[in-house]
């Protein structure tokens, strides 16, 4: 599975998980879902260094650089 699958999957199951299809929802938490939801779906969707991809990728970077330092500290190269 390709990263940027994952991250299209992620950011649908968001999206159910908001119940932002569901329009009759108007209650409890889901009343303050919506009142957030442009904030919301911008976390989701959107491009700029707060938002779910970005972090994500920027993680999964930072992940990579402490592996490829834990391979080098248990396997230096002579």
């Amino acid at each position: 599975m390709s990263k940027e699958n994952s991250i299209d999957q992620l950011k649908f199951f968001l999206k159910e998980m908001f119940q932002f299809n569901a329009n009759d929802l108007d209650f409890g938490i889901y009343r303050i879902y919506n009142l957030k939801r442009k904030e919301i779906e911008n976390f989701i969707d959107g491009k700029d260094e707060q938002c779910l991809e970005p972090i994500i990728n920027k993680t999964l970077e930072l992940v990579s650089n402490i592996e490829k330092g834990v391979i080098q500290i248990v396997a230096p190269h002579h």
